[in-house]
């Protein structure tokens, strides 16, 4: 299994459409400097969006509209149109303005904050699911910034329970919300947590050195004990069994192989 561009995936392969917002002059260069790196990315074009008080026409290729009023008031609809936003305005700021329209990270875009001098960029929710932190990362390096990450399995170097193997198209079965914090939590507080990989290739591992020795790696044929683990991952090309399910209710997550990805690897 070669190992993807994982800086193509956002949103779970969702076209990205981002926009940029500004509110003050030198909030509008820095835009127009995210916007001019964005469009070397090869995604769908962003548009910046800059207060009318501070505009000033010059955006040159990128598509650019002055907006009226105040933040909150186009909240919303950017929240609607767009699955990348990115504010250059302090973070508390953001917060606040954003706050009524969050519902979830399954359904909020990625919202990044960066500041007016573009030192640092920071994803303010959606980080995983969403892509922020990988934004993140990206403009970052495109402004020669700090990006500040803080989710947890970043930080630590461990497994991401909510888009492992998004990179490989791996579709993740378990949706229970509390589950996937409970099994979450385990990962990144380091307790004993049980791996079946029943198909497919296994060198996407190597994305993850040292191997958190929290996680073992258990022979598909064996059955993990419920009593020493505290969850189980299942990666495989089928669902898990049902009885294994059942076992496990509420401390397993599962990962579905795509068949096309099955058929390649066996080629």
């Amino acid at each position: 299994m070669a190992a993807p561009d994982k800086t193509n995936r956002v949103n779970e392969g969702k076209s990205a459409r981002i926009a940029i917002i500004a509110v003050t002059q030198g909030g509008g260069e820095i835009a127009r400097t995210i916007a001019a790196h964005l469009l070397t990315f090869g995604v769908e074009p962003p548009v910046c969006y800059v207060k009318a008080t501070h505009w000033d026409g010059r955006h040159d290729e990128i598509e650019a509209v002055p907006y009226e009023g105040s933040l909150r008031d186009h909240t919303a609809d950017w929240f609607r149109r767009y699955n990348v936003i990115v504010f250059v305005l302090a973070l508390g700021a953001v917060v606040r303005i954003i706050a009524p329209c969050l519902v979830s990270k399954y359904d909020d875009p990625a919202v990044l904050s960066v500041d007016e001098a573009g030192q640092f960029v920071i994803p303010v929710v959606s980080g995983h699911v969403g892509g922020a932190n990988l934004w993140a990362e990206r403009l970052a390096s495109a402004l020669g910034a700090t990006a500040v990450v803080t989710t947890a399995s970043d930080v630590t170097k461990t497994l991401p329970v909510d888009i492992l193997g998004r990179e490989y198209r791996w579709q993740r079965l378990t949706r229970d919300s509390k589950t996937l914090t409970r099994v979450a939590a385990a990962v990144v507080n380091r307790q004993p947590v049980a791996m079946i990989q029943q198909d497919g290739e296994t060198d996407w591992r190597s994305d993850y050195q040292p191997w958190p020795a929290s996680i073992i790696i258990i022979d598909a044929e064996s059955d993990p004990d419920p009593g020493h683990f505290q969850a189980l991952l299942w990666i495989g090309c089928t669902p898990p069994p049902e009885a294994l399910s059942q076992l496990w209710s509420g401390r397993m997550v599962a990962y579905l192989i795509p068949e096309d990805i099955m058929e390649s690897s066996n080629a």
